[in-house]
């Protein structure tokens, strides 16, 4: 349930070694962009593996997706950060409700802090969970009222340029899950998969930090996904991210568009802010055996949908750096 951003180097060395990777990159395609077009107001370029076509969907993303959208927050006894959290992105333009996603029913959700501190700039939902399950944030909540969902926990304060970024390009791709935090697989000699840090390629976006289209919530919950694979995720308290991943990739396959589920975009200010609260509650990426549980999901994974959909990608969406003199606007570029 935890943001599994320290599975790496903080947030700081991470972007540093991404932009290292993509700032070449970025200097090659800029003879392509300022030559190539004189519309410097353009808002993004989609290349590589991102560069599909939609007609196949089976459902509504070809018309131009909501300037808006909505936040699920999952939080889980973190009651202190709550309301920080709530302050920051209920302030965002965009915004047209919070999903408080309360997973711990031995706690009372701090919503009447939070109306006593109104009135507020968009609606708050607070819904408490039956049970505490590490999927709680991966359901359609009748509450969604926009096609575009970001998915966000209770441990990292994403910041409104990062976000409105991120959305920007999910708008031109909202079939992927769009988002901060990219990981990947791999294949051992003896046919055993293993889950890797990304570094300069990704098969999978993390759901702790994520723009989806709430369709794919739907399916989530749906038979499309079987119901040993939602048990085994439960189980281990791991791999609903890898789940929700292999699902999406799953389903592009079956629609003839095999490509990567998701679209990494190079983030430039994410605050870990779980050092602020008052609980002593560590990660679940920090537990011993994490990386051991995860193997075995890709595993279990990859029998039962009869093989690996995951898909590699080495595209990352950056922001212009005020510092270069490239074209303004927003860049979907390969790294080299």
């Amino acid at each position: 349930m935890q943001l599994r951003k320290k599975e790496m180097f903080s947030n700081k060395a991470q972007a540093v070694i991404i932009a290292v990777a993509v700032i070449a990159s970025l200097l090659c395609v800029y003879l392509f962009f300022a030559g190539g077009s004189s519309n410097s107001s353009s808002k993004s370029s989609v290349v590589g593996t991102c560069s599909v076509s939609r007609d196949n969907l089976s459902w509504n993303t070809q018309s131009a997706p909501s300037d808006k959208f909505c936040i699920v927050l999952h939080t889980f006894v973190r009651t202190d950060l709550v309301i920080t959290l709530l302050k920051h992105y209920s302030k965002i333009p965009k915004v047209t409700r919070i999903i408080v996603v309360w997973s711990d029913k031995r706690l009372t959700p701090p919503e009447k802090e939070w109306e006593e501190l109104g009135p507020h700039p968009v609606p708050v939902h607070f819904r408490v969970q039956e049970r505490d399950s590490i999927m709680n944030k991966l359901q359609p909540f009748p509450e969604i009222d926009t096609p575009g969902v970001l998915l966000v926990d209770d441990d990292m304060l994403i910041s409104e340029g990062d976000i409105e970024f991120a959305f920007d390009n999910w708008k031109q791709v909202p079939h992927l899950i769009v988002g901060w935090y990219p990981r990947q697989h791999g294949k051992q000699e003896d046919g055993h998969y293993k889950y890797l840090v990304s570094f300069g390629q990704y098969s999978m976006l993390l759901t702790s930090g994520a723009m989806v289209h709430k369709e794919y919530l739907r399916m989530f919950t749906s038979p499309e996904v079987p119901d040993s694979l939602r048990q085994m995720v439960d189980e281990l308290i791991n791999c609903e991210d890898i789940l929700f991943n292999v699902m999406v990739a799953y389903y592009l396959q079956k629609l003839g568009m095999p490509q990567c589920p998701g679209l990494h975009v190079l983030p430039r200010e994410l605050k870990d802010i779980q050092k602020a609260s008052k609980t002593d509650r560590s990660g679940l990426s920090l537990r011993d055996d994490h990386y051991e549980k995860r193997h075995r999901c890709l595993d279990k994974f990859a029998e039962v949908y009869g093989g690996m959909p995951l898909m590699y990608s080495s595209i990352t969406a950056v922001q212009y750096s005020q510092g270069l003199e490239l074209p303004k606007g927003i860049i979907v570029t390969e790294h080299i």
